[in-house]
């Protein structure tokens, strides 16, 4: 696991990275960079760097590249700015659950829906507030089922242990719309 100080020391040693400097060996770190990081204790086999050249459509660099790695924070921090630009500072993340049927009373004879639009922490506390919730409006008993639509993804079958053999990992567990406690 890189530490956040190693992260910041590589994004900026990747960031001062030029093309020239990867055009020459482009499946060997740069000197300056391969001694930045004996200097900062991290092992090459521990780093995985891709640099592709918008302009040439080519890779620069490529080094471990197709090395399994847990991203570093500088990741995060692409994802969180993409993620602003998609969906605006503003919005907020939802589960709906509707009534399939007659409310009567304080029950319900027929279905209660759940839709999620993947809350990314609908815990366990999170959830027992919903229901708390739509006992507060009146909802006391369900006569039907709970049926719970996960459709807001349109995603292939994920396999858990795909990426590292270690399917019971919680940054194995793959996108749903519905996952309570990230699936673990």
């Amino acid at each position: 696991m890189v530490t956040s100080l190693s992260a910041r020391i590589m994004f900026l040693l990747l960031a001062a990275l030029s093309a020239s400097a990867c055009a020459t060996a482009p499946n060997r770190l740069p000197e300056n960079v391969a001694v930045a990081l004996v200097q900062a204790d991290i092992p090459e086999n521990e780093v995985g760097v891709y640099v592709h050249d918008l302009t040439g459509d080519r890779a620069v660099l490529s080094f471990g590249a197709d090395r399994p790695l847990n991203p570093g924070s500088a990741m995060k921090l692409l994802t969180t700015f993409a993620a602003l630009e998609l969906l605006g500072p503003a919005h907020t993340w939802k589960t709906e659950a509707w009534l399939d049927g007659a409310l009567s009373g304080d029950r319900l004879d027929g279905d209660l829906v759940w839709k999620g639009y993947d809350v990314p922490k609908l815990s366990v506390e999170n959830l027992w507030l919903f229901l708390r919730d739509l006992r507060s409006r009146g909802l006391r008993e369900i006569g039907g089922d709970l049926p719970l639509d996960r459709s807001f993804f349109a995603i292939d079958e994920h396999d858990p242990a795909l990426f590292d053999n270690e399917p019971s990992r919680p940054y194995n567990v793959g996108a749903d719309a519905l996952l309570i406690n990230y699936a673990t």
